[in-house]
């Protein structure tokens, strides 16, 4: 058991960001930039998460050196309060957050 990755299935996927959304936290889930240079990889099963992903959120992830450039992946749920959506950020690893969990 690992933390949470976001693969090729459209309904898995919407299953997990739905249910970050409606909970309303942020989650960690299973993709680190453990560089620094923008090479974001699932930990578990090796493959690439793209910066032309459309889940990352605006400006994310960040620039090094930015004051919130983080090598850790989280959930959250977009600020816009209209929108039920899960976006995707960087983060410091240490933060305390919920974490999602998937066996593989």
């Amino acid at each position: 058991m690992d933390l949470a990755e976001l693969d090729y299935s459209f309904l898995s996927n919407q299953l997990l960001l739905n249910k970050i959304a409606d909970i309303g936290e942020w989650v960690w889930l299973g993709a680190e930039d453990k560089t620094g240079d923008d090479k974001w990889i699932w930990s578990t099963s090796g493959r690439s998460l793209s910066l032309q992903d459309s889940r990352w959120a605006y400006d994310n992830p960040h620039e090094k050196g930015h004051q919130y450039t983080g090598n850790c992946l989280v959930g959250f749920r977009s600020a816009a309060p209209k929108y039920k959506r899960t976006n995707l950020g960087d983060w410091h690893c240490e933060k305390p957050y919920y974490f999602v969990c998937q066996m593989f």
